[in-house]
């Protein structure tokens, strides 16, 4: 007599067996292609950090390959792409990072830095061809970038940058104190960021030298000491803060605020002793 209900068990138990055998093995080729993507993205960002671009992009490409939905991957692509087209001044690169970035926040509306990398991208470019449109569009990353994290200080740091290159095209006095707003809520959020105090004192020197304004000067002056007190080998706030005193020197006549600004050039061959723009200045102020 044949034993259905024995038969029956033995039918369970193979088809048991054999499922956990497949879900086993899609488990472990799907750890595998983790693994293997983890590596990829590793080698790609090694590659990245080491500025060795090209390598990166094909990295990262194939980490998108793996996982189409890597947002992060998307992300880092869309930067390897940027520092491309910095370096090429190359419009279709620019181009190639934009849509990366796009990818990235489609995959993830929440991503604060891809926007804000985004906007900063856009700036890069507005600056090389002096378009008003692409720093508008730069303006509205950086907005979604902090609407989404309220308290991201690269993003309003940048954020002001941009303001203040639009401001100075535009020749717009309401534009540069928009710029320095958002260089103050950068530090309001992060009192040590000193790239916020060494940008707020170059608008305000810009400014200072549109509107021949002693008093807008002074100002700049203390942004740039705040920006050095805060990292002592800032070799840009020390040059920039060179090129203001000789600029209020020229127009005060005095001989003073020109010792100062030797002082502050010095400071920066000092700190890059390849720095030729810094010994011009600084010879350019004694042969005056």
């Amino acid at each position: 007599m044949y034993d259905f209900l024995n038969a029956n068990f033995g039918l369970v138990i193979g088809t048991a067996t054999l499922l956990f055998c497949l879900i086993y093995i899609l488990n472990y080729r799907k750890k595998q292609k983790q693994f293997k993507t983890s590596l990829l993205f590793q080698d790609a960002y090694t590659a990245h950090q080491k500025k060795m671009y090209d390598k990166a992009v094909e990295k990262y490409e194939k980490v998108i390959q793996l996982n189409p939905k890597n947002a992060g991957a998307f992300y880092s692509l869309g930067l390897a792409f940027s520092n491309l087209a910095e370096i090429k001044q190359d419009e279709a690169l620019f181009e190639q990072a934009f849509e990366n970035f796009k990818k990235a926040t489609q995959l993830n509306p929440k991503y604060a830095e891809a926007f804000c990398e985004w906007g900063l991208t856009l700036s890069n470019l507005a600056r090389i061809k002096q378009d008003e449109i692409f720093f508008e569009q730069a303006i509205k990353k950086f907005e979604q970038a902090i609407q989404i994290n309220p308290e991201y200080v690269g993003a309003f740091n940048n954020f002001g940058c941009t303001l203040f290159d639009l401001a100075k095209m535009r020749q717009n006095e309401n534009l540069f104190k928009q710029a320095i707003e958002k260089w103050e809520k950068t530090i309001q959020i992060n009192p040590e960021y000193a790239a916020a105090f060494h940008n707020w004192g170059y608008a305000l020197a810009n400014l200072a030298k549109i509107k021949q304004d002693e008093n807008l000067f002074e100002q700049a002056f203390e942004k740039y000491e705040k920006a050095t007190q805060l990292n002592s080998e800032y070799a840009d706030a020390f040059g920039n803060w060179g090129i203001a005193l000789f600029e209020l020197a020229e127009i005060k006549q005095n001989e003073t605020l020109l010792k100062q600004a030797i002082e502050k050039y010095e400071k920066v061959t000092q700190l890059n002793p390849k720095d030729a723009l810094a010994f011009y200045n600084s010879g350019l102020v004694v042969m005056r």
